[in-house]
């Protein structure tokens, strides 16, 4: 069975690079992928309104907010048909933004879900080898945490029974969260030997997600097998201080003054006044100023001529108000003796 499935997916990549030979085939896997991330995102929606806190769904049992192996398969195909060292290739972009959704934000429900997101997570290492993969770190030490004692929030729904209970096995992948365990000290072997003491103990999250999981390890092969993963991921040098943003003080937040400030105004020297006399420059400059004063005084006049008639015709309508009212309500009475007596002349 194992052999013929393979077969099917060789067969199934094959076609897929046939695809990708095609003129159009950027425009046609960026919609595909753009269907994938709405759908997604309704799962996720679905997920916070079916699903209860302990994890169970009595509409549908079996539904998880993971995507199906179907699309996983198709994601990983892509790495191999297009450029992944390409920054401006747009399928592999939109692919990458789509697989890391999927692990800042999937929960999961079951062992599938966990086998899934690690499949996604090696995805997104292949996709990028130089590139910081948050998303795989978060997702990694939140099962790591759940593997350890229920600390990962987004896989407390998961059955962590005795069966599973994180044994690692070794010998193989064939039982559950045994081999998704194993799996999982491979990604972390492989994001230590390349990014362990680089970033200033970016990994320390993990490595001690890893100390915890080794506590719960049965065996000798599954206690070193997770020892050598937290070791990996260690970091022993010193953490860097984090450098919050400084209040921006007054000169930063002042406006720029477009006039500048002189403090000595007499050796200043306006552009306009350059190569005239010296009695023709104050002439100008008095002129300059006589200007500025005398809209400065209109614009004042304006605004006090526009407050003096605000207050003018509140006080007229203040004064003029207690009869206006005396006369509607004469008004509305004549009216009403009208409208009877016109009645009186209906009925005869």
């Amino acid at each position: 069975d194992n052999v013929m499935r393979r077969a099917q997916m060789d067969g199934i990549r094959g076609l897929l690079y046939e695809a990708v030979r095609d003129v159009d085939a950027a425009g046609v896997w960026g919609r595909r992928l753009g269907v994938f991330d709405r759908r997604w995102e309704k799962k996720a929606r679905d997920y916070e309104v079916m699903v209860d806190r302990d994890g169970s769904c009595d509409a549908d049992p079996a539904f998880s907010s993971f995507p199906e192996w179907g699309e996983v398969e198709v994601l990983r195909s892509l790495g191999e048909c297009f450029s992944t060292s390409d920054a401006d290739n747009t399928v592999v972009a939109a692919a990458t933004t789509a697989v890391g959704k999927v692990l800042a934000g999937a929960k999961g429900r079951s062992v599938d879900d966990v086998k899934i997101g690690l499949v996604l997570a090696e995805t997104m290492l292949n996709y990028h080898e130089e590139r910081w993969c948050a998303e795989v770190l978060g997702f990694m030490v939140d099962l790591a945490g759940a593997m350890a004692g229920g600390r990962g929030r987004r896989f407390r729904a998961v059955e962590w029974d005795g069966r599973v209970a994180p044994e690692l096995k070794v010998r193989g992948d064939d039982e559950g969260l045994r081999g998704c365990a194993g799996f999982l000290c491979d990604l972390a072997v492989r994001l230590g030997a390349k990014w362990s003491g680089k970033d200033g103990g970016a990994l320390r999250p993990l490595a001690d997600a890893l100390c915890h999981l080794k506590e719960k390890a049965v065996g000798d092969e599954a206690s070193s097998r997770v020892s050598a993963a937290a070791a990996a991921v260690a970091y022993d040098g010193p953490v860097p201080t984090v450098r919050l943003r400084h209040k921006k003080t007054a000169e930063e937040t002042m406006v720029k003054s477009l006039e500048p400030r002189v403090d000595e105004e007499k050796k200043y020297a306006h552009t306009k006044d350059k190569g005239k006399e010296k009695q023709a420059a104050i002439r100008d400059k008095l002129k300059r100023e006589f200007k500025r004063n005398k809209k400065a005084a209109k614009r004042e006049l304006h605004r006090d001529g526009i407050t003096i008639e605000k207050a003018r015709r509140e006080e007229a309508e203040a004064r003029g108000g207690a009869q206006k009212k005396k006369r509607h309500e004469n008004f509305a009475w004549l009216e009403g003796e009208q409208a009877t007596i016109n009645q009186q002349v209906r009925q005869g």
